[in-house]
C-alpha cells in the first residue's frame, strides 16, 4: 500500500469523524491546505524519478478529488441539519403575522384632504345630481 492511500485513509476517517463545520475546516487544511499532507506530496513530486511521476500524479489527484467530494458532502450534511434543527423550531400553531392593509391612492388622499379644508371654510361638498338642474345645465 502506497503511502498516498494511507493519507487518502486517514483523512476520510478523519472527515467522517468531523463534528461540526470548524473541524471540518481544520480537516480541509490538514490536507489541502498550504502546508496540508497533499500539497507537501506535490512539492515531493519534483524530485521522484519521469517513471514514477505519471502514476503518483494521477494516483495524487484521485485522492485529492475524493477527499474534496467527501468534505462536501460532509459540509452539505451539515448545513441540512442545521436547517432542519431551524425548521424542528418553527411553531406551526402560533398565528401569523397580520397582513397590512393598503392605504389609499396618492390623488384621493389630496382631495380629501382639500375637501376637508374647504368644509372648514364653510364650503358644502355637492355631488353631480344634486346641482343639475335646468338652470345651471343651460
Amino acid at each position: 500500500m502506497h503511502p498516498l492511500d494511507h493519507i487518502r485513509d486517514d483523512a476520510l476517517a478523519d472527515i467522517a469523524s468531523a463534528s461540526d463545520e470548524r473541524v471540518l475546516e481544520s480537516v480541509r487544511v490538514k490536507f489541502l491546505g498550504r502546508g496540508g499532507k497533499l500539497t507537501e506530496w506535490s512539492e515531493k513530486m519534483r524530485s521522484l524519478p519521469k517513471e514514477e511521476k505519471p502514476a503518483i500524479g494521477r494516483l495524487l489527484n484521485e485522492i485529492r478529488t475524493v477527499v474534496t467530494a467527501a468534505i462536501e458532502s460532509r459540509t452539505e450534511s451539515f448545513r441540512a441539519e442545521k436547517q432542519s434543527a431551524a425548521v424542528a423550531n418553527i411553531d406551526l400553531s402560533l398565528p401569523g403575522t397580520p397582513h397590512e392593509r393598503g392605504a389609499l391612492h396618492p390623488l384621493t388622499q389630496m382631495l380629501d384632504r382639500s375637501i376637508a379644508i374647504f368644509r372648514r371654510m364653510g364650503f358644502v361638498l355637492a355631488e353631480a345630481p344634486d346641482i343639475e338642474t335646468e338652470w345651471h345645465c343651460f
